[in-house]
């Protein structure tokens, strides 16, 4: 009788082993590295899959959730691959992979994380609207979406590496470039960066892929960058803009007030603002609330799906900064109101 306990011992043990990494496939990526680690001393091969292992299981980790902020913006995953003879880092990419080459002088995790990420956003991140954007405002969002990477995975070494000798030198006697990490960054600090920005910047990409850019997107999305940052950095009782109304970027936002003012007035404001939306032809409403008014703002695009408005799209949650610097809870609701699809 001992003789066959053991052996279903050890195969549940390994069963259960294998649906663990099953179900986790980017952390056991992780963990492969730290059982390798334990060879680096003996041999180059593995230590160099120390560092391929926990830089595609940490990058992965981000990427899937980071996708889930707003689907589509960054649907790949990071592969890595070593090779000897080159001089910089170079891309391949496969169905639903990037790979990444990394040089073998790439032997400090802490360097070669920070560079095989910026490189994966490159390729990775809103790759479709690639030709339509602006250099600048392209490489301001691979360097924010690095930056918020680095911080998420407590990389502290290779944050420290990206901010000294990526971030600093790029950044140093360019100030448009300067201006637009600083802008991504508030917005990212709002939750817009993601749910918003990236999202739109996504969908013009899909509408003009493949024509050949004739730089009105480039404005376009440039003009798109400048509404946004009113909005984040609005306070309380200040009049701005919500509505911008351009040939492909059609988006509008509804900042729902505080729950005193709904009491006072309820959801029928809201409402018919958001049937005037719909009249003037914005293709997307953002619903957007607060702390107390969360539940208010979700009803609120609830009831504009239920009177044939519009359709929720995409239900986000998140922690935001506000301008007196603290952090409170707040929604998004990416509400596309049903109006004809016309270019003219």
């Amino acid at each position: 009788m001992p003789s066959l306990i053991v052996p279903w011992s050890i195969a549940g043990i390994l069963f259960f082993a294998l649906v663990i990494i099953f179900l986790n496939p980017e952390k056991a990526q992780i963990w492969s590295s730290w059982v390798t680690k334990w060879f680096t001393s003996a041999n180059s091969f593995f230590a160099r899959r120390t560092i391929s292992g926990k830089i595609q299981g940490t990058v992965n980790l981000f990427s899937k959730a980071f996708d889930s902020e707003s689907p589509g913006i960054m649907p790949y995953a990071l592969k890595v691959e070593w090779v000897k003879d080159i001089d910089k880092e170079a891309l391949l990419q496969e169905e639903g992979t990037v790979v990444v080459r990394l040089g073998y002088h790439h032997d400090e995790l802490e360097k070669a994380l920070a560079l095989a990420m910026l490189t994966f956003c490159s390729k990775a991140l809103i790759s479709v609207s690639r030709p339509y954007l602006s250099g600048r405002l392209s490489r301001s969002v691979d360097l924010v979406t690095t930056k918020r990477m680095l911080l998420r995975s407590n990389a502290r070494g290779s944050l420290d590496y990206f901010l000294d000798k990526v971030i600093k030198p790029e950044i140093d006697g360019d100030n448009e470039l300067c201006d637009k990490c600083q802008i991504m960054e508030i917005l990212d600090e709002r939750g817009l960066f993601s749910r918003v920005f990236l999202k739109e910047l996504h969908e013009l990409g899909r509408t003009l892929y493949p024509k050949t850019p004739d730089g009105s997107s480039v404005m376009e999305a440039d003009e798109f960058v400048a509404f946004l940052q009113q909005i984040a950095n609005k306070a309380p009782d200040e009049d701005v803009e919500l509505f911008f109304k351009k040939n492909r970027i059609r988006v509008a936002f509804i900042l729902v007030a505080r729950p005193e003012v709904i009491a006072d007035r309820g959801f029928s404001p809201y409402l018919r603002r958001i049937e005037k939306l719909q009249k003037e032809k914005a293709r997307t409403v953002y619903v957007h609330g607060m702390a107390d008014n969360i539940s208010y703002t979700r009803k609120i695009a609830e009831i504009a799906e239920k009177q044939g408005l519009g359709t929720i799209t995409h239900r986000a949650t998140f922690r935001t900064t506000v301008s007196s610097g603290r952090t409170i809870p707040a929604t998004c609701i990416a509400l596309a109101l049903n109006v004809p699809d016309d270019d003219s």
